[in-house]
């Protein structure tokens, strides 16, 4: 058997024996249902000649270390189900020094293209594997925060809570079917042996269509990123990374060159901040977002409505900017969006479902400190608060001042109330008022424009007058 080489595995499966116990245990579960997610992909005729191994199916008497070299080395792509007892194996780590080793030497293939590893827990991923990414088969518990196996302690079809576990198996079998097949259709290359057609893996090809940028999440959020990646590529978006960010002195570098590639930027979002990068103040997630916004990226947000918001959060900002509605309805707001972006419309802004109205909001440099303060208080009235992207990102000399004006006077045309934010009335003050009338005459409405000119928190019967005649202006999406 075999579908890509005759009598040589297809899969090897390498994973820690105490993780499938009591035998027959959550592996077990696994490789069953990988092997039916593959032989659906591939067919009846080629499913059948599917080679699935794991060493127990070692013959009786067999030299353990030499045969299973062999089969690793011969497998024409390698599972890794890594967990703690997976990481303090001894056999383990040498199967996959063995199938890292033996690519490389064949002609410097790289290993993306051909291994597979998945998180039977939340663990530490192991160097060999580079910035290949880790698909997760746990989530994180809501209130302990303590990692959890999906399926555990063994998968069954019945039961609607391993719903997510099978979604994630099927999309693990598409992705090793599509490249089972791309090595079956290259000329043979010697057992045992390099330099064949099939051990030149070819480097990944820049994406021809539409590329969706589904930020990292912190770990109670994997869950729903996957659905939502799931979607967009049913959808027929490429989600983008595609790789892990493990080194973080590449970190910027590496998602300013994957953002480049993306027509939006989306990000779930929780009240867990997540870790900083070394020497930074902010968070992973607002450093994201903030590079998003200095490349001038559409960005759609979204958070539970079951989220509580506790004052001095880091990421506070980006939290109150992101969308509450159900995840399935933000996630097809997400492919409209695209849509309209695809067919040349120009993004307007508008309040997410639970505001009344869209108020952007205009600070002068010296009251940037007051902002998030400012939004508290918007936010609390129902008014979502829109700022440029100078003041929504913690670098603001990465932004282009052209960026920054086009994008004043797009939110300027949509908006359905203006906020002036300075300590006094001034040249800054005369200045924005200036640009607004520029905008006034391409509005299709009046633009209620109100100043506020004390620092502090805004107050008053003024300024909940000038909200309340907002109320019922959003139009909402």
């Amino acid at each position: 058997m075999g579908f890509v080489r005759q009598d040589q595995p297809d899969v090897f499966i390498s994973y820690a024996q105490y993780d499938d116990e009591p035998v027959p245990g959550w592996v077990s579960g696994f490789v069953d249902g990988l092997e039916s997610s593959l032989k659906m992909e591939l067919g009846p005729v080629d499913g059948k000649q599917l080679h699935v191994f794991r060493d127990f199916q070692l013959p009786t008497g067999a030299r353990i270390g030499a045969d299973l070299q062999q089969k690793v080395e011969n497998s024409a792509t390698l599972l890794l189900i890594l967990s703690k007892s997976y990481l303090k194996s001894v056999w383990t780590p040498i199967e996959l020094k063995w199938f890292v080793q033996h690519i490389n030497v064949r002609n410097g293939a790289t290993v993306r293209a051909r291994i597979f590893p998945i998180e039977f827990t939340n663990v530490q991923r192991p160097e060999e594997l580079g910035d290949v990414l880790c698909r997760a088969f746990w989530f994180e518990e809501p209130v302990k925060k303590r990692p959890r196996t999906l399926g555990y302690p063994k998968p069954s079809r019945d039961n609607p809570a391993d719903r997510d576990f099978y979604n994630l198996l099927r999309d693990l079998g598409e992705d090793i079917a599509v490249e089972l097949t791309r090595q079956k259709s290259l000329p043979p290359a010697p057992i045992g042996g390099g330099g064949g057609a099939l051990d030149a893996i070819p480097p990944a090809a820049a994406p021809t269509g539409p590329v969706v940028y589904l930020a990292p999440v912190t770990a109670d959020l994997q869950q729903q990123r996957e659905r939502v990646r799931r979607y967009l590529e049913l959808e027929g978006f490429q989600v983008a990374p595609s790789r892990a960010y493990v080194d973080d002195a590449k970190f910027i570098e590496q998602v300013d060159a994957d953002l480049g590639l993306a027509m939006m930027f989306v990000q779930l979002l929780s009240a867990d901040p997540g870790a900083a990068l070394p020497g930074s103040p902010d968070p992973r997630v607002a450093t994201l977002a903030a590079r998003a916004t200095s490349q001038g990226k559409p960005m759609l947000l979204w958070r539970s409505a079951k989220e509580t918001l506790p004052a001095g959060l880091p990421h506070l900002p980006l939290l109150l900017r992101a969308s509450t509605v159900d995840l399935e309805v933000f996630q097809q707001g997400v492919v409209d969006r695209i849509k309209k972006l695809q067919q040349g419309e120009r993004q307007k802004t508008t309040a997410p479902p639970g505001y009344d109205c869209t108020v952007l909001v205009n600070c002068s440099e010296d009251v940037r400190p007051q902002v998030n303060q400012i939004r508290q208080e918007l936010d609390q009235r129902h008014a979502y608060a829109v700022l440029p992207p100078n003041l929504e990102t913690a670098q603001p000399n990465t932004v282009k001042v052209s960026q920054n004006r086009q994008t004043l006077e797009a939110n300027l045309l949509d908006c359905d109330g203006l906020l002036l934010v300075a300590h006094e009335v001034g040249a800054w003050i005369q200045s924005q008022l200036l640009q607004t009338g520029k905008a006034l005459a391409r509005r299709e409405r009046p633009l209620p424009v109100f100043q506020w000119t004390q620092p502090g928190n805004p107050h008053g019967p003024e300024f909940d007058a000038f909200l309340n005649g907002l109320r019922g202006r959003g139009p909402g999406i």
